[in-house]
């Protein structure tokens, strides 16, 4: 639900809803810094390996349903799966529509992040789409925030997540 759209907010809310969480939407042309250093090697992942990844070590908070895994795999072939790899390793991913340009999921390790691995991974992408969105970052996850901010994305719509109250 948009943040800015008092009246269905108040219709929720009647009825029983509670924000549970406030979301994030970046969009634009990915601008990363000029000092940028490649890290890794990028590589198309098949769907089976996207299966295997154990998604949560890279993950700051729960996606939201839409860009669940659960939800990716409704419609797997439509999305180009990117991993980032160092030293046979895997360090980050990237789920992107491959019509839209639309990131449902990505992710890099924690001990990996702050190196420039998300640069290279968010680099690789935009040589396939000019232009960008991802959509529900969860307000809490400051850092990648900050990280989309900084390779040049704009910060374009608020939402909330509601839940009925009684769940």
């Amino acid at each position: 639900m948009i943040q800015s759209n008092d009246k269905a907010i108040r219709a929720y809310q009647s009825v029983g809803f509670e924000i549970a969480r406030e979301f994030h939407s970046f969009k634009g042309r990915v601008q990363p810094p000029e000092k940028h250093v490649q890290k890794g090697l990028i590589a198309y992942a098949s769907p089976e390996e996207f299966s295997q990844l154990d998604h949560p070590s890279f993950w700051s908070f729960q996606p939201s349903w839409e860009n669940s895994i659960e939800s990716i795999h409704r419609n797997i072939q439509a999305y180009t799966i990117y991993f980032i790899q160092d030293n046979d390793k895997t360090c980050g991913y990237a789920v992107v529509h491959s019509a839209t340009g639309l990131i449902k999921q990505f992710g890099v390790l924690h001990e990996k992040r702050r190196q420039g691995y998300g640069t290279t991974l968010f680099k690789a992408i935009s040589k396939q789409h000019s232009e960008i969105k991802i959509i529900n970052i969860d307000k809490i996850d400051t850092v990648t925030l900050e990280f989309l901010n900084k390779i040049g994305l704009v910060d374009y719509i608020q939402q909330f997540e509601m839940h009925a109250a009684n769940v």
